[in-house]
């Protein structure tokens, strides 16, 4: 049995039938869902959807089966932008293989060289390492019950298992990693002339994430009452439609006027920057060339809202400009500095 349901503007058809896994997929006419609808409930009546599926899934990629992961079930299930960027990157690293060759002897391999690195490559946190099969195991679990892809085991889900046992993944450990003496000086020498050191300066002065970054868009920045719109701004609760207004402060005002000036465009301010994940690898690169081989591009983000904390604002002000649902989290980003509580106690003192 079909059916056929409006998802933000495109259309989910699914065929169900006993003894079948059900398949789906999106099209943009309600027209092209039920001809393909009907289609696909004739080739399971005679058996050529069996015969066909077997035949391709022997040539199926893993890079073809996140394709359809993310064509299929994010319009229906929307995922943050470092959720799709993690996608990318595993497909970048391994999508050429085969779904025979999602092993967990491979994945084993693929995980400890993401962790330990090699000669080119710095690996990656164990949380890092955790986030991304906790991810890829999610797809392979969806493919094999909804999809029957040929999957009899969970191989990722099994290889993180066994990574977890060798200490090579696990959940992300509370950093308080701030800004030190002149690092920040150094972060935009190495950065000076190329677009990461905008990237930069917005995180650390206006406490934004790197995605909400890199996909703002000149339509939402209101220079006349310096303010930006984040349109779906990360909420643990709501996936869509978290459209938030915060404070544009005097230096990330003053860096993108001055772009806008010599651009003057519309769209994605940083257009020039394809993915996210090129943000975070180039970060990487300018943050080891200044010496901060340690510090993380989320690190930023941290120490504005430190910086906010000693200004001071309040937990609400800050939690208006870092989007923060929950004061329990953002309690860890008050890394306040021993000095500034020293001074701050002086000045009420002597007042």
């Amino acid at each position: 049995m079909a059916s056929i349901r409006n998802r933000n503007g495109r259309f989910y058809a699914e065929v169900r039938k006993a003894g079948h896994p059900a398949i789906s997929k999106t099209f943009d006419t309600k027209t092209e869902a039920k001809q393909w609808a009907k289609h696909i409930e004739a080739d399971i009546e005679s058996g050529a959807l069996l015969a066909r599926k077997k035949k391709s899934q022997k040539k199926t990629t893993f890079g073809e089966l996140i394709d359809r992961y993310i064509d299929e079930v994010h319009p229906l299930n929307t995922f943050c932008d470092s959720k799709i960027a993690t996608y990318r990157l595993t497909q970048r690293d391994i999508g050429h293989y085969k779904l025979h060759e999602i092993t967990i002897e491979n994945v084993l391999d693929y995980g400890r060289q993401r962790r330990l690195g090699t000669d080119d490559k710095r690996g990656v946190a164990r949380s890092t390492l955790n986030t991304q099969l906790q991810y890829m195991a999610e797809l392979v679990e969806f493919a094999r019950i909804s999809w029957g892809m040929p999957f009899e085991t969970n191989p990722v889900r099994d290889a993180r298992y066994a990574l977890a046992k060798m200490k090579l993944v696990g959940p992300s450990r509370k950093r308080a990693r701030r800004l030190a003496s002149g690092e920040y000086e150094k972060l935009m020498e190495a950065a000076k002339g190329h677009w990461i050191s905008h990237f930069i300066v917005i995180a650390v002065y206006n406490a934004m994430r790197l995605g909400e970054i890199h996909r703002q868009t000149w339509e939402d920045v209101d220079f006349d009452n310096r303010t930006i719109t984040i349109r779906d701004r990360k909420d643990p609760n709501e996936k869509e439609g978290n459209d938030e207004t915060i404070p544009m402060f005097h230096e990330t005002w003053t860096l993108l006027h001055g772009l806008w000036l010599c651009s003057k465009q519309r769209g994605r301010i940083f257009c020039q920057v394809a993915t996210a994940g090129a943000v975070s690898d180039k970060f990487a690169d300018v943050a080891q060339l200044a010496g901060c081989g340690d510090l993380h591009f989320h690190d930023l983000r941290h120490e504005a809202c430190s910086r906010l904390f000693e200004d001071g604002l309040s937990i609400e002000q800050v939690a208006l400009v870092s989007g923060h649902k929950s004061w329990d989290t953002l309690k860890r980003y008050t890394q306040l500095r021993p000095g500034e509580v020293l001074a701050v106690k002086e000045t009420t003192q002597g007042s």
